[in-house]
Formats: structure tokens, C-alpha cells, sequence
């Protein structure tokens, strides 16, 4: 077995060891709301702190057809998961979990032993768009990499109701719910929630 592979298992233990999940609000700089997409001639910059319910439909209608993994497979079925998405290629945020203090609170609340902790980074991954009626049934999100553990999901303030998290592990849930949270805090703020158990969105 690699080093490598050796401190994957341990994180992977620590992360078990834990509660699996940690999720909460931060506040942040007005400019790090900031989200650039589109594709040639069509790019746009939004608040995803003050967009408009017109710029919030053109973000919506600009994205793809959400997939999910199933047996190393990307796969397109509406009735289990119902979401637009954007690849990497087509969109780019201000916002820096690390520099915000989010990744430390990540690795505070999952991980206790210092010596893991500073060798955790996130890396981006898509920019999903739930609108109403969207939905993503119970799942495991499908690892990208060896040295994946865990999954990050941040939550812009835009005006919405519903799309809570549940998370389920050992019998016992977790609910996030964004909205109720990000609307009862002061500060421009964004939420944020980590895990290494099952997802679904309600």
C-alpha cells in the first residue's frame, strides 16, 4: 500500500469516527458572490447575492441537464435526479472556501487530529442550478479521484424556498436546510455543508 493510500484510509477512518457531517453559514465579501458564465460572445457576470428573478432565469435556462454517476456511468434520468449544471469550462466564482475560513471549519468539524487536517484541500467540481420542482434522490456522490473522501456543497443566498438536505449514515439523519438558515442570518452570508455520508435534496 502507498503512503498515499494509507492516509486515505486514515481520513476515511477519522471521518467515520465522527459525526459525517458538518454544515453551518459564513459570511463573506460582497464581491465573492460574483459568478461569470456563459459560453463565446454570450458571458455574463451576476450577484448570486442581489441577482434579479430575470438574471436568476437566464442562469437557470443556460445550464445543462444534470447527470449523475452510476456504475462509472454518467447517467440522464429526470425521475431520480432533476437539476441543471454547469462543467467547469462555462462558469468561474469569486468565492475561495479556503481564504473565507469555510475549509477550515470543514476540517475542524470532521476531522479532529491536526496532522490530517492540514493536508485537506477542496477542489471545484460544477455549478448545480435548482429550480422549482428540481430534485436529487437519496445518493452517494460518486468519488473523482483516490485521495476523494468527502464532498463539499456551498449554497448562494439567492431567494428560494424547500431544497433541504438530508443526509443519512448508521441510522441516523442530518437536515440542512439552506434557505431557513441563510434567511435568518444578518450578514451576507453563504451556506455551506460537508459530508462523507448519503444525500437527498426535499
Amino acid at each position: 500500500m502507498t503512503s498515499s493510500e494509507e492516509i486515505i484510509e486514515q481520513l476515511q477512518a477519522l471521518a467515520t469516527d465522527r459525526p459525517p457531517v458538518c454544515f453551518g453559514t459564513c459570511p463573506i465579501a460582497e464581491k465573492d458572490f460574483a459568478l461569470y458564465y456563459g459560453k463565446g460572445n454570450d458571458a455574463r457576470q451576476i450577484s448570486l447575492h442581489t441577482a434579479s428573478d430575470a438574471e436568476l432565469e437566464h442562469l437557470a435556462t443556460s445550464t445543462d441537464k444534470a447527470t449523475f454517476g452510476m456504475n462509472n456511468l454518467d447517467v440522464l434520468d429526470e425521475s431520480y435526479r432533476k437539476a441543471g449544471k454547469m462543467e467547469l469550462d462555462a462558469f468561474s466564482v469569486k468565492l475561495d472556501v479556503e481564504r473565507a475560513g469555510i475549509l477550515d471549519r470543514v476540517k475542524n468539524d470532521l476531522l479532529d487530529r491536526k496532522g490530517f487536517r492540514k493536508g485537506v484541500h477542496c477542489e471545484m467540481y460544477k455549478l448545480n442550478v435548482y429550480g422549482q420542482g428540481c430534485f436529487f434522490k437519496a445518493h452517494k456522490d460518486t468519488p473523482r479521484s483516490d485521495t476523494m473522501f468527502g464532498s463539499l456543497v456551498i449554497v448562494f443566498p439567492t431567494p428560494h424556498v424547500g431544497g433541504a438536505l438530508l443526509l443519512r449514515h448508521g441510522g441516523k439523519e442530518w437536515t440542512f436546510d439552506a434557505a431557513a438558515q441563510l434567511a435568518a442570518t444578518p450578514a451576507p452570508s453563504v451556506g455551506y455543508i460537508a459530508s462523507t455520508a448519503t444525500w437527498s435534496t426535499r
